[in-house]
């Protein structure tokens, strides 16, 4: 079995669309910061900033098995809607 890992996930834009980013923080519970990854996606509306970072933090957390943390309302009301 894996070890535990909370995996973080953000994005935003700036303008909707406008200029876009994503971040990605992948820590042990107690805090271990394990990897950290930022990137300019380019233009961008907020919910495609966001949407891109899920998919690239799960990129990122090789085992796809871990708990993903996130404040973005678009990505915690998927699964009200049967998406995830």
């Amino acid at each position: 079995m894996a070890d535990e890992l909370f995996v973080y996930s953000d994005g935003g834009a700036r303008g909707n669309p406008g200029d876009a980013g994503i971040g990605i923080v992948i820590s042990k519970p107690e805090g271990t910061v394990l990897c950290e990854f930022k990137s300019y996606i380019g233009r961008a509306t907020n919910n495609q900033a966001e949407y891109t970072a899920l998919i690239k933090a799960l990129e990122l957390e090789e085992n796809n098995n871990q708990g993903l943390r996130t404040c973005s309302i678009i990505l915690i009301g998927l699964p009200s809607f049967g998406c995830m």
